[in-house]
């Protein structure tokens, strides 16, 4: 089984996942083959929370929205893009607001649970208010762009037969996975009996009229209801459901196993759609399948594509049960996408400084951000000059060079040099041959000038205790040669 490693330097990250609520982001880390916690900074002025870690072959950043909303994203999305220089795709992953009714197929119904994928993102609620209704500016200046290139070319790959057919194993594997985990043994489907669509007309209110006087008046979809019929279950308001809307994949009553993957675009704003008169006439004239709140203020900072679970019709009648299984059947879809999404190779990139030896890739890409230590010589790649001060900041990101040399030579003797009490270090991993007190000690010397011991550093199978032990032998004697 190979052995994974943080990589040396943000900017190695290149997928980042939003999500705006918490039953989302727990959903999303579950999914997380590795976290690495407490490895990474971030800008000074970046406000944003992240979570780093790997899924499958990608290095991963989750952003934890403060709150909902296209604002509120588009500043996070801003900030990340600050921090993380590398990142090539955005997911949004979570619940979204489904249309009963693909807008292309009339014969495709779109279930609770079912999962939704952007083709396209449809900013609704950006127009002029007129005295009868809203017109979205539709100029070229207004719109949101489409997807790039890339995207449209990945889901044209994985929206036909075969690609579905891999991303619906994928989910089923993934979800099956997620029962397994503290916290989610729980998840289960609601039931078909919980997924329920009443006619469009007909209203969430108090259906006995002896109840409610301002209910008892609201006969169309412009009347009032009562502030209480607005959080009361459709079973408290006792509503009618002979008023239900018949759907054939219910009535053949294979939905869990049939979990289905619905393409389209999708509409985002800062409202929270919960009239159907108003989720038919935007999805129709709009030709969207769902609607979210996040999608359009994170479009236009790196390519984008939402992934989100529908956990309601968009209607008056919308509740929060599918809140859970929607998020979790999201989440598991995410890694699924992932696992067909082929990452692009870095440009191969050689620095050269004056009057010195080559940089090999490991380093390449961080030198320009990171100013160098230099109080040794690296034995076949580059010599600098003593240099006695060093900033915690400096040392920190060194560690990480260092791990990435060792990587690169396959020498994994030394995998982290971190210390846990330390204040510039976190969360040790140490590998063969060296114990914790070893790490202290390495820190001591890093930090406050102390040598080290050579024979309790070296393991006999490679060369990168002595190397280390080196390392820190020069900080004070200047640069030695060691091996061939």
């Amino acid at each position: 089984m190979p052995v994974h490693h943080p990589p040396p330097d943000r900017r190695d990250f290149t997928i980042a996942i939003i999500c705006a609520l918490r039953i989302e982001s727990d959903a999303i880390l579950a999914m997380f083959d590795d976290i690495w916690e407490y490895t990474y900074r971030k800008e000074a002025n970046d406000p944003n929370t992240y979570t780093v870690g790997r899924i499958g072959i990608h290095n991963v950043v989750l952003t934890h929205l403060p709150g909902i909303g296209k604002t509120c994203a588009a500043s996070a999305a801003a900030s990340l893009r600050s921090s993380f220089h590398g990142i090539r795709l955005g997911l949004l992953v979570g619940v979204c607001g489904g249309v009963p009714i693909h807008v292309d197929d009339e014969k495709s119904e779109i279930l609770l649970g079912d999962l939704i994928i952007s083709t396209g993102i449809v900013q609704y609620d950006f127009g002029r208010q007129f005295p009868n209704r809203i017109a979205r500016k539709e100029s070229k200046n207004d719109s949101l762009s489409r997807p790039s290139t890339e995207i449209r070319s990945f889901l044209q790959k994985i929206g036909g037969l075969y690609g579905r057919d891999k991303l619906h194993v994928g989910t089923r594997l993934y979800l099956t996975e997620l029962r397994k985990k503290r916290g989610f043994e729980r998840l289960e489907y609601p039931g078909e009996s919980e997924d329920k669509l009443y006619e469009s007309e007909y209203r969430h209110k108090h259906q006995d009229s002896g109840v409610c006087p301002i209910c008892a008046r609201c006969e169309s979809i412009h009347d009032d209801t009562c502030d209480e019929a607005l959080v009361l279950s459709c079973s408290q308001l006792k509503c009618d459901e002979t008023r239900l809307v018949a759907r054939e994949r219910l009535i053949r009553g294979d939905v869990q196993e049939r979990t289905q993957i619905h393409f389209g675009d999708v509409a985002s704003g800062d409202l929270v759609i919960k009239s159907a008169y108003h989720r038919d006439m935007i999805s129709q004239k709009e030709k969207v399948i769902a609607f979210e709140m996040e999608a359009a203020g994170v479009w236009e900072h790196f390519p984008t594509v939402v992934i989100k679970g529908v956990c309601d019709y968009a209607d008056s009648h919308k509740n929060k049960i599918w809140q859970g299984y929607a998020a979790a059947v999201a989440a598991a879809c995410m890694k699924a996408f992932l696992g067909e999404w082929i990452a692009g190779d870095e440009p191969q990139q050689v620095e050269r400084d004056p009057g010195q030896h080559t940089i090999s890739k490991p380093f390449s890409g961080m030198l320009s951000e990171f100013q160098f230590p230099s109080w040794y010589s690296f034995l076949p790649f580059f010599t600098l000059q003593p240099n006695p001060s060093l900033r915690s900041s400096q040392l920190q990101r060194w560690s990480l060079l260092i791990q990435s040399w060792c990587r690169h030579h396959q020498m994994y003797g030394l995998s982290v040099i971190e210390a846990l009490d330390t204040p510039l270090f976190h969360n040790s991993t140490l590998r063969r041959g060296l114990t914790l007190n070893d790490a202290r000690e390495i820190i001591d010397w890093m930090v406050e000038g102390k040598e080290g011991k050579t024979a309790e550093w070296i393991d006999g199978e490679n060369k990168t205790m002595a190397w280390i032990w080196w390392m820190g032998t020069a900080r004070f004697n200047g640069p030695k040669k060691i091996g061939p």
